[in-house]
Protein backbone atom coordinates (compact mmCIF):
# COMPACT_ATOMS: atom_id res chain seq x y z
CA UNK A 1 0.00 0.00 0.00
CA UNK A 2 1.63 3.22 -1.17
CA UNK A 3 0.90 6.76 0.00
CA UNK A 4 -0.32 9.44 -2.39
CA UNK A 5 1.78 12.65 -2.39
CA UNK A 6 -0.01 15.77 -1.18
CA UNK A 7 0.81 19.42 -0.58
CA UNK A 8 -1.66 19.73 2.27
CA UNK A 9 -2.26 17.87 5.53
CA UNK A 10 -5.68 16.20 5.80
CA UNK A 11 -7.90 17.56 8.56
CA UNK A 12 -10.73 16.09 10.56
CA UNK A 13 -11.03 13.34 13.19
CA UNK A 14 -10.71 10.42 10.77
CA UNK A 15 -6.91 10.51 10.37
CA UNK A 16 -3.83 9.12 12.09
CA UNK A 17 -0.44 10.73 11.58
CA UNK A 18 3.07 9.26 11.64
CA UNK A 19 6.54 10.63 11.06
CA UNK A 20 7.80 9.76 7.57
CA UNK A 21 10.92 7.61 7.77
CA UNK A 22 13.74 8.11 5.27
CA UNK A 23 14.80 4.61 4.24
CA UNK A 24 13.88 1.62 2.09
CA UNK A 25 10.27 0.43 2.06
CA UNK A 26 10.19 -3.30 2.83
CA UNK A 27 7.83 -6.20 3.37
CA UNK A 28 9.10 -8.60 6.02
CA UNK A 29 7.89 -12.16 6.57
CA UNK A 30 8.65 -14.69 9.30
CA UNK A 31 7.44 -18.27 9.43
CA UNK A 32 8.73 -21.54 10.89
CA UNK A 33 11.94 -19.92 12.10
CA UNK A 34 12.74 -18.49 8.69
CA UNK A 35 12.65 -14.89 7.51
CA UNK A 36 12.33 -13.11 4.19
CA UNK A 37 12.59 -9.42 3.35
CA UNK A 38 11.79 -7.94 -0.02
CA UNK A 39 11.40 -4.47 -1.52
CA UNK A 40 8.28 -2.84 -2.94
CA UNK A 41 9.59 -3.98 -6.33
CA UNK A 42 9.76 -7.61 -5.19
CA UNK A 43 13.56 -7.73 -4.96
CA UNK A 44 15.10 -9.91 -2.20
CA UNK A 45 16.88 -8.07 0.64
CA UNK A 46 16.99 -10.72 3.35
CA UNK A 47 20.77 -11.12 3.35
CA UNK A 48 21.32 -7.36 3.36
CA UNK A 49 19.61 -6.74 6.73
CA UNK A 50 21.02 -9.26 9.24
CA UNK A 51 19.70 -7.50 12.35
CA UNK A 52 16.17 -7.23 10.99
CA UNK A 53 16.29 -10.82 9.71
CA UNK A 54 17.44 -12.12 13.10
CA UNK A 55 14.68 -10.20 14.87
CA UNK A 56 12.06 -11.63 12.54
CA UNK A 57 13.24 -15.17 13.32
CA UNK A 58 13.18 -14.45 17.04
CA UNK A 59 9.52 -13.41 16.92
CA UNK A 60 8.53 -17.07 16.89
CA UNK A 61 5.33 -16.16 15.04
CA UNK A 62 4.16 -16.36 11.44
CA UNK A 63 3.82 -12.72 10.40
CA UNK A 64 3.96 -10.36 7.42
CA UNK A 65 4.95 -6.80 8.34
CA UNK A 66 5.05 -3.63 6.26
CA UNK A 67 7.72 -1.14 7.28
CA UNK A 68 10.76 0.96 6.44
CA UNK A 69 14.36 -0.19 6.81
CA UNK A 70 16.27 2.76 8.23
CA UNK A 71 19.86 3.43 9.25
CA UNK A 72 20.08 6.21 11.81
CA UNK A 73 22.68 8.65 13.08
CA UNK A 74 23.26 8.74 16.82
CA UNK A 75 20.96 11.77 17.04
CA UNK A 76 18.08 9.78 15.59
CA UNK A 77 18.01 11.26 12.08
CA UNK A 78 17.93 8.88 9.14
CA UNK A 79 21.13 8.22 7.20
CA UNK A 80 19.62 7.23 3.86
CA UNK A 81 22.92 6.95 1.99
CA UNK A 82 24.31 4.49 4.54
CA UNK A 83 21.88 1.92 3.15
CA UNK A 84 24.01 1.81 0.00
CA UNK A 85 26.74 -0.02 1.97
CA UNK A 86 26.81 -3.43 3.63
CA UNK A 87 27.92 -1.80 6.89
CA UNK A 88 24.98 0.59 6.87
CA UNK A 89 22.45 -2.14 6.09
CA UNK A 90 23.88 -4.25 8.92
CA UNK A 91 22.97 -1.47 11.38
CA UNK A 92 19.50 -0.85 9.97
CA UNK A 93 16.31 -1.41 11.93
CA UNK A 94 12.80 -1.90 10.60
CA UNK A 95 10.28 0.76 11.56
CA UNK A 96 7.11 -1.35 11.41
CA UNK A 97 3.86 0.45 10.63
CA UNK A 98 1.42 -2.25 9.49
CA UNK A 99 0.67 -5.92 10.06
CA UNK A 100 -0.78 -7.86 7.11
CA UNK A 101 -0.83 -11.45 8.36
CA UNK A 102 -0.31 -13.18 11.69
CA UNK A 103 -0.29 -16.88 12.53
CA UNK A 104 -1.90 -17.78 9.22
CA UNK A 105 -4.66 -15.15 9.48
CA UNK A 106 -4.88 -12.60 6.68
CA UNK A 107 -5.89 -9.37 8.45
CA UNK A 108 -5.58 -6.92 5.55
CA UNK A 109 -9.36 -6.43 5.48
CA UNK A 110 -9.43 -5.32 9.13
CA UNK A 111 -9.47 -1.58 9.93
CA UNK A 112 -6.16 0.22 10.15
CA UNK A 113 -6.47 0.77 13.91
CA UNK A 114 -7.06 -2.94 14.56
CA UNK A 115 -4.08 -4.02 12.48
CA UNK A 116 -1.80 -1.53 14.19
CA UNK A 117 -3.01 -2.50 17.65
CA UNK A 118 -2.16 -6.13 16.92
CA UNK A 119 1.22 -5.06 15.58
CA UNK A 120 1.90 -3.06 18.74
CA UNK A 121 0.97 -6.00 20.98
CA UNK A 122 3.22 -8.30 18.97
CA UNK A 123 6.24 -6.03 19.29
CA UNK A 124 5.61 -5.17 22.94
CA UNK A 125 5.41 -8.86 23.81
CA UNK A 126 8.52 -9.91 21.87
CA UNK A 127 10.62 -6.69 22.00
CA UNK A 128 12.74 -7.54 18.93
CA UNK A 129 15.99 -5.59 18.85
CA UNK A 130 15.94 -4.86 15.13
CA UNK A 131 12.25 -3.95 14.78
CA UNK A 132 10.56 -0.85 16.22
CA UNK A 133 6.91 0.21 16.21
CA UNK A 134 6.26 3.39 14.23
CA UNK A 135 4.18 5.50 16.60
CA UNK A 136 1.23 7.63 15.50
CA UNK A 137 -1.01 10.32 16.87
CA UNK A 138 -4.71 10.95 16.29
CA UNK A 139 -5.52 14.35 14.87
CA UNK A 140 -3.46 17.57 14.98
CA UNK A 141 -1.70 16.61 11.77
CA UNK A 142 -0.81 20.17 10.80
CA UNK A 143 0.91 20.78 14.14
CA UNK A 144 2.83 17.51 13.85
CA UNK A 145 3.87 18.44 10.31
CA UNK A 146 5.20 21.81 11.45
CA UNK A 147 7.11 20.18 14.29
CA UNK A 148 8.55 17.54 11.94
CA UNK A 149 9.72 20.20 9.50
CA UNK A 150 11.22 22.22 12.35
CA UNK A 151 13.15 19.13 13.46
CA UNK A 152 14.53 18.60 9.95
CA UNK A 153 12.58 15.40 9.26
CA UNK A 154 11.38 14.29 5.84
CA UNK A 155 7.72 14.91 6.61
CA UNK A 156 4.68 12.97 7.82
CA UNK A 157 2.24 10.34 6.57
CA UNK A 158 -1.51 10.61 7.15
CA UNK A 159 -3.62 7.44 7.21
CA UNK A 160 -7.39 7.30 7.16
CA UNK A 161 -8.88 5.36 10.05
CA UNK A 162 -11.11 2.38 9.35
CA UNK A 163 -9.51 1.52 6.02
CA UNK A 164 -8.36 -1.89 4.84
CA UNK A 165 -4.89 -2.61 3.46
CA UNK A 166 -4.85 -2.69 -0.34
CA UNK A 167 -2.16 -3.13 -2.97
CA UNK A 168 -0.98 -0.16 -5.00
CA UNK A 169 -1.22 3.56 -4.35
CA UNK A 170 -4.12 4.75 -2.22
CA UNK A 171 -5.61 8.07 -1.18
CA UNK A 172 -6.28 6.51 2.23
CA UNK A 173 -2.54 7.04 2.88
CA UNK A 174 -1.17 10.50 2.14
CA UNK A 175 2.44 11.66 2.45
CA UNK A 176 3.29 15.31 3.00
CA UNK A 177 6.99 16.06 2.58
CA UNK A 178 9.05 18.79 4.19
CA UNK A 179 9.95 21.13 1.27
CA UNK A 180 13.25 22.01 2.95
CA UNK A 181 14.31 18.44 3.65
CA UNK A 182 17.75 17.57 2.28
CA UNK A 183 18.93 14.06 3.05
CA UNK A 184 22.50 15.03 2.09
CA UNK A 185 22.73 17.90 4.56
CA UNK A 186 23.38 17.03 8.18
CA UNK A 187 24.22 20.61 9.09
CA UNK A 188 20.58 21.59 9.60
CA UNK A 189 19.78 18.42 11.49
CA UNK A 190 19.57 18.14 15.25
CA UNK A 191 18.52 15.60 17.80
CA UNK A 192 14.97 14.81 18.89
CA UNK A 193 14.90 17.50 21.52
CA UNK A 194 17.29 20.09 20.11
CA UNK A 195 15.25 21.48 17.21
CA UNK A 196 12.19 21.85 19.40
CA UNK A 197 11.38 24.38 22.08
CA UNK A 198 13.93 24.34 24.91
CA UNK A 199 11.91 26.05 27.60
CA UNK A 200 8.27 25.00 27.68
CA UNK A 201 7.67 22.40 24.95
CA UNK A 202 4.16 22.28 23.61
CA UNK A 203 2.02 19.17 23.82
CA UNK A 204 2.50 18.59 20.09
CA UNK A 205 6.28 18.76 20.44
CA UNK A 206 6.13 16.16 23.17
CA UNK A 207 4.08 14.00 20.82
CA UNK A 208 6.73 14.42 18.13
CA UNK A 209 9.33 13.12 20.54
CA UNK A 210 7.11 10.07 21.03
CA UNK A 211 6.43 9.54 17.32
CA UNK A 212 10.11 9.99 16.49
CA UNK A 213 11.93 8.15 19.23
CA UNK A 214 15.37 6.63 19.21
CA UNK A 215 15.58 2.87 18.74
CA UNK A 216 16.68 0.66 21.60
CA UNK A 217 20.48 0.39 21.80
CA UNK A 218 21.93 -2.86 20.51
CA UNK A 219 23.59 -5.23 22.96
Amino acid sequence: MLATPSQTVPTGPGWQFEVKHDGYRMIARAENGKARIWSRWGLPWTASFPSITASLRELGRAVVIDGEAVCQFDDGHSDFHALASDEGCAKAILWAFDLLMIDGEDIRALPLEVRRERLLRLLEDMQPEGIAYSEHQNGEGEALYRAACKAGLEGIVAKRKGTRYASGRSKAWVKIKNPDFDGDDRAHRSGPGQALSRDRPTEIENRLRCCWRLPRPSH
